[in-house]
């Protein structure tokens, strides 16, 4: 067989099979016409020309992406929870992620703090088929266990000291708001539970990173700084503190009511009645 030189022909038959050369002819035609006849090239010279171009760029501003992706911040202080960067970060990982685990403590501040109210705000925004498939979780401080009354107490103290606008008058209406938040959730098809431990981590689990933060009744102990491990973080606590939510998860009480069923550990565990653990098996 002889062989030939590659035709103009060739290439636009090949670019035919590869598919972006028309988006690019019909793009540039008026930029290729002028160069052709600016500087006496072909017009199939050029457009290969702008495919291998577009080709570079593509991977150029690919592994750009990569790398920012690499390089985001994993260290957010309190005040920082405020910020554009973190609620991007947040917000992506509960557009893309199937199993969406929140460990929280009574609740107020995800609804009334500026700082944490775009969870609900991102999950709001989702459509019902979207919000279907996923699986949302919620464990929060059951509001007649002891630590949230200790929890009610001095964050309505906090408020009222630091004039903030979301501050209440009494710890009722605190409880009143905290279960209001536990309605929002319900009518976004979260799964709620409740639990009385005493109150040590926040988490936010998704399908491949998590975020945590330590938290405690200490002056200031909850103004601690969050951390963001990924999946795939070389011997990754995201294993073990999925682990913990779903062993919490298990012990946890699906209704308010089924408190008065219990009895409470001086650790602060909420343990069912004997007869309850059987029921529940």
């Amino acid at each position: 067989m002889s062989k030939r030189n590659l035709t103009k022909s060739d290439f636009f038959r090949f670019a035919e099979v590869i598919g972006p050369i028309p988006l690019l002819k019909s793009l540039f035609s008026s930029v290729v016409d002028r160069l052709s006849s600016t500087f006496h090239l072909e017009k199939w010279a050029i457009y290969l020309a702008l495919y291998a171009l577009s080709i570079a760029a593509f991977e150029y501003f690919y592994s750009r992406y990569i790398a920012w992706r690499l390089r985001r911040k994993s260290i957010f202080t309190h005040e920082e929870r405020g910020r554009e960067e973190f609620r991007e970060q947040v917000s992506e990982y509960i557009k893309s992620s199937k199993t969406i685990y929140f460990l929280i403590l009574s609740g107020f501040t995800m609804a009334y703090d500026e700082r944490e109210t775009f969870l609900i705000k991102m999950l709001r925004s989702l459509s019902p088929e979207e919000l279907q498939n996923k699986d949302i979780r919620v464990l929060m401080l059951h509001p007649e266990s002891d630590n949230f009354r200790r929890r009610a107490d001095y964050f309505v103290k906090e408020m009222e000291k630091n004039m903030d606008p979301a501050r209440v008058k009494d710890v009722g209406e605190y409880k009143a708001k905290c279960e209001g938040t536990l309605d929002i959730l319900r009518s976004l098809g979260a799964k709620v539970r409740f639990y009385s431990f005493e109150p040590h981590w926040r988490l936010q689990i998704f399908d491949d990173a998590i975020f945590f933060s330590f938290y405690s009744l200490a002056k200031g102990g909850h103004l601690t700084s969050l951390y963001r491990f990924t999946k795939d973080d070389k011997d990754s606590i995201y294993y073990g503190f999925q682990k913990y939510f779903l062993w919490m998860w298990n012990w946890a009480y699906e209704r308010l009511a089924e408190w008065p069923e219990t009895t409470q550990c001086k650790c602060g565990a909420v343990v069912p009645l004997v007869s309850d653990r059987k029921a529940r098996r």
